[in-house]
């Protein structure tokens, strides 16, 4: 039946268009060159790394954030126990000032501390 064939026609290329809309839109809010139609991974990079999914991509951002903040807690905790920083603990609570090419077991050459508020001499300071 030509009336059959002609809506069959009609069909397929509204459906031909919607697919194309979707893949279109798909790429779209992929993006990173994705083409769905072409079968088109995105590349997505991520710290110099490239990421061929989504799920990828976010995954090596996780990682960079983990290594971020474990870097940071490390940070932290060296200036809370005094091995890092301009002021380090170089015995038991004894503190130095450190030179910028020093370190706590050879704090460097002698520093001068500046702006400092007038402070209190009585027989309890120490």
């Amino acid at each position: 039946n030509t009336t059959d064939i002609a809506t069959n026609k009609t069909n397929i290329a509204t459906n031909a268009t919607a697919i194309n809309t979707v893949a279109t839109n798909t790429n779209s809010y992929l993006g990173g060159g994705a083409n769905v139609a072409n079968g088109t991974a995105p590349t997505f990079t991520v710290q110099g790394t490239s990421a061929n999914s989504v799920g990828d991509a976010f995954a090596a951002v996780d990682s960079s954030f983990n290594t971020v903040n474990s870097s940071l807690t490390n940070i932290t905790n060296n200036i809370n126990n005094g091995t890092l920083g301009p002021v380090r603990r170089t015995n038991g609570d004894n503190l130095a000032l450190i030179a910028s090419d020093g370190t706590a077991a050879s704090p460097g050459n002698s520093q001068k501390l500046t702006n400092l508020a007038a402070g209190t001499l009585s027989s309890t300071s120490t």
